[in-house]
């Protein structure tokens, strides 16, 4: 957890929507997660680097969709751009939750995993509320 900082939590709503059996919690980012997209995803750590943390915490604060897959709890958000990011969240040994990842996908992707269920729609209803939270 060093240098690892808290960037959104794992909201209820995220948790009802998937039917997850946890609590909201907090969901770090840290300096290793950072390198890893660094290195695997470089077209897209140069694209964000400078606002690299408000970009996660946006996906993961406003998700248009979210899954949970292979162990990890993952978000989706069409960019203003169009661009469609996925950030997964995964769970440490010790239970703490961190951004592990962020990439693009296509559109056919997502029409995939829409289709498979994997991943739902955040209702436009539960980002209302979330905005009016805010």
């Amino acid at each position: 957890m060093k240098n690892s900082t808290a960037v959104a939590n794992i909201s209820s709503d995220v948790i009802n929507i998937l039917g997850l059996g946890i609590i909201s919690a907090p969901i770090l980012f840290g300096q290793s997660n950072r390198e890893h997209i660094e290195k695997n995803h470089p077209a897209t750590f140069a694209k964000y680097s400078r606002i690299f943390d408000s970009v996660i915490s946006s996906v993961l604060k406003n998700p248009d969709y979210v899954g949970n897959r292979d162990g990890a709890i993952e978000y989706v958000k069409i960019m203003p751009d169009g661009e469609i990011l996925k950030v997964a969240v995964r769970s440490s040994k010790n239970g703490v939750y961190f951004a592990r990842t962020m990439y693009p996908i296509q559109q056919e992707e997502l029409d995939r995993f829409l289709s498979k269920n994997t991943l739902k729609k955040v209702s436009v209803l539960t980002k209302q509320v979330k905005q009016v939270k805010i």
